[in-house]
Order: C-alpha cells, then sequence, then structure tokens
C-alpha cells in the first residue's frame, strides 16, 4: 500500500497538505456520490481513509516512512496505542466523520453558513487544524568517557505530566531502557515520540533523551581522537628517554622517543582513541601533547656545562661564565660577535638588539652585560 501514491502526495509534504489533499479527494470519492463502479469506489475510498489515518500521525507516518507498510503493521513495531502494530478500523466512514464531523459529503452545499445549522462544519475545521506540539522533555544522561567508551544500556528515569479524561494533570514516573553504543559522541540524543508532557490542545511532547560527557581527568576527547598532555623534563626533551601511560582501556602503551621534544608537539598514536559509532571495530587516533617543564634554577656549574653543550658554532660568542652572578659588573668588555650589539638583560625572556651607537667602530663590536641578578634566562646565553 502506497499512501502518497493514493493521497496523490509526495513524500516530503507537510502536515497541512495532508489534511487538504484527504478533504477533496475524500468528496470526490465518498460512495454517496454517483460512481459507476459502487464496489470499486467503496475500496478506493476506504483505502484513502487508511492512508490518510496513517500520515495523519506523526509517530505512524515515520514509522511508515521508514519501514513502509509492511514494517508499520509488523507486530514488533508498537505505537502508542497499538502495541502490537498499526490495524486500521476498517470503517473509512468513522475517518470521514472525524474529519468533517459529518457523514453528508454534500454538507458544505446544502447547509447555510448560520452558525445555529454549521455547528458540524466549524467542528470539522477545527479538527483538521494541525495542532501543536509541546516542547520537547530534555532528560540529561552524564557518562564518564570510559562508559561511552565500551558501550552500556542504561536505565532512564524520569517524570511527566499526563492528561486525564477529566482534564486534571497528574505527574508519572517513566523508566526507559537506552542503549548506548560504544564511541557515541556528546550530546547524541535518543527520542521518544509523544511520551513527555501532555496538555490539553497540544500533541503530547517528546522525550528526549541526551547523553552529556563527564570531563575526565587525564583524556580530552576531539571527535574520535583522544588528547593527553604529558610532561617531560628538559633532559628527556632534550637527549629522549621512555615514556609510558595507560590509555582509556588500560592498554599499557610505551613510547621511546629519541629526537628532540619541541614544546608544544604531540606524538599520534593511531587505533588508540574512541571506537567509531558506526564501527567499533576502528578506532580513532591517540595524541600525546608534550609539555617540557625546565628547571626553576641552575647554579653557576650547571650553566657553564649547559653552554658549552649547546655551542654550535666555534665563532658564536657566549656569555662569559665567569660574569654572570657578579653584582655590580658594568664595564663594557671587547669581544669578538656578531656584527650587531646585545644586551642580555637579566630575567629576560628575549634578547634584546640595541641599536649601534658608533658607526666608525662597526668593524669591532661590543656587548653589554648587566650582571646584577643571577637569574639570566637560558635564551640570553646566545
Amino acid at each position: 500500500m502506497d499512501c502518497y501514491k493514493i493521497l496523490s502526495l509526495d513524500p516530503d509534504a507537510p502536515v497541512s497538505r495532508i489534511h487538504a489533499q484527504y478533504r477533496r479527494l475524500a468528496v470526490a470519492e465518498h460512495p454517496a456520490r454517483g460512481h459507476t463502479d459502487p464496489h470499486a469506489a467503496r475500496k478506493a475510498f476506504r483505502d484513502l481513509g487508511e492512508a490518510y489515518d496513517i500520515l495523519r500521525n506523526s509517530i505512524s507516518r515515520k514509522v511508515y516512512d521508514e519501514f513502509g507498510y509492511d514494517g508499520l503493521t509488523n507486530r514488533f513495531n508498537s505505537l502508542p496505542d497499538q502495541p502490537h502494530g498499526y490495524r486500521y478500523h476498517g470503517d473509512p466512514m468513522r475517518t470521514f466523520e472525524e474529519h468533517f464531523g459529518t457523514s453528508n459529503p454534500y454538507a458544505h452545499i446544502y447547509e447555510p453558513f448560520d452558525a445555529a445549522h454549521d455547528y458540524h462544519y466549524y467542528q470539522a475545521i477545527f479538527r483538521a487544524r494541525e495542532k501543536a506540539q509541546l516542547p520537547p522533555l530534555i532528560i540529561g544522561l552524564d557518562m564518564t568517557l570510559e562508559e561511552i567508551f565500551h558501550g552500556n544500556i542504561r536505565e532512564v528515569e524520569f517524570s511527566r505530566n499526563i492528561l486525564l479524561p477529566t482534564g486534571d494533570l497528574v505527574e508519572q514516573a517513566v523508566i526507559k531502557d537506552v542503549i548506548i553504543r560504544p564511541g557515541c559522541p556528546d550530546g547524541t540524543q535518543f527520542i521518544f515520540p509523544q511520551e513527555g508532557h501532555q496538555a490539553r490542545n497540544f500533541i503530547s511532547a517528546d522525550a528526549v533523551v541526551q547523553i552529556e560527557q563527564l570531563p575526565h581527568d587525564r583524556f580530552f576527547r576531539d571527535g574520535d581522537d583522544l588528547r593527553i598532555e604529558i610532561e617531560v623534563d628538559l633532559l628527556v626533551a632534550l637527549c629522549g628517554g621512555d615514556i609510558s601511560l595507560n590509555s582509556i582501556d588500560d592498554t599499557p602503551v610505551r613510547i621511546e622517543e629519541i629526537g628532540v621534544i619541541r614544546p608544544g608537539s604531540a606524538r599520534m598514536i593511531p587505533g588508540m582513541g574512541m571506537p567509531r559509532v558506526d564501527d567499533a571495530s576502528r578506532r580513532g587516533n591517540l595524541y600525546l601533547d608534550y609539555k617540557v617543564v625546565f628547571p626553576k634554577d641552575l647554579d653557576l656549574v650547571r650553566r657553564e656545562m649547559i653552554a658549552n653543550a649547546l655551542k654550535e658554532r666555534a665563532d658564536k660568542a657566549l656569555v662569559p661564565t665567569t660574569l654572570i652572578g657578579v653584582s655590580g659588573y658594568t664595564r663594557t668588555p671587547t669581544l669578538v660577535a656578531p656584527k650587531r650589539r646585545y644586551q642580555a638583560a637579566a630575567r629576560a625572556k628575549t634578547i634584546q638588539p640595541i641599536q649601534e651607537e658608533n658607526p666608525a667602530n662597526s668593524d669591532q663590536n661590543n656587548y653589554d652585560f648587566i650582571t646584577e641578578d643571577i637569574n639570566v634566562s637560558q635564551e640570553s646565553l646566545y
């Protein structure tokens, strides 16, 4: 059964168009009108009523669009009021009266437009009008990164307002099972149509369970990838070393770094991130974000050792270690140096160039040292 073909509609037709199309076809196909083949007319009228009954309801229409007519009537596809699959009540005249408020297809012609006589006419208009739906009821579901990694079945309990036949609203407790697939993205929503709050003259709200991923103490999630900050000391950063950690599923990971680790650099470990939600056998990547921890202070001996170890060219002048830390030293020694003059500022983090004061002595460059404080940065050694 093709409901959209029976009503001459496109699959993406709005609800207002469904009402209008049924109103036009139902009057034309009504059995009370003259038809050359009454049996075919009754069958067409019944099919029209069933197609309209399916498409005017948002829940049955959604199931029909996804699984077709056979899937809609399958006993395993339960609806809120039909737990064993959709079943049409079989009375197209009842569907006609629910829409028009009368079984007479000529009522709109013979009955005068008078409020005293047109009760059913106006009632039909209000019945055909699409009701507004209440805003969705959002239920947050807190989950750890480990729970999302492995997947889980969670029992969610919430309360909603239901409308009694007397018109009173009462609170009802609801329990739903939510299947969390491994690697579900943060913010994933599970929708239970029209199982939220109820109110008079409104379509019941949808109940929406939304995953809210809790912050992790070690890992940061970036889609299917995971990132972790790894602190390394200056010795490992310059000379290399072993780095060990446990992944999100407690798998031991060991990395042997043999090169220089630059501050802010990262190491990628493929296939150690989060499972992909469409294929749990595949995983994202794990990134180690390196943070180089520098020593807070160095004595004079170690500074001289580092300065000599980092010396790249014999002609590159270094700060004389005998002058570092000598309080009150202001004399300007003459050194063999490049063609610019620098001031190694105490406590500074960068080298600051100084404009040449005596261009006549450009063949001989000087360095000025201010050594009133022992805390000279490593960069100022060059």
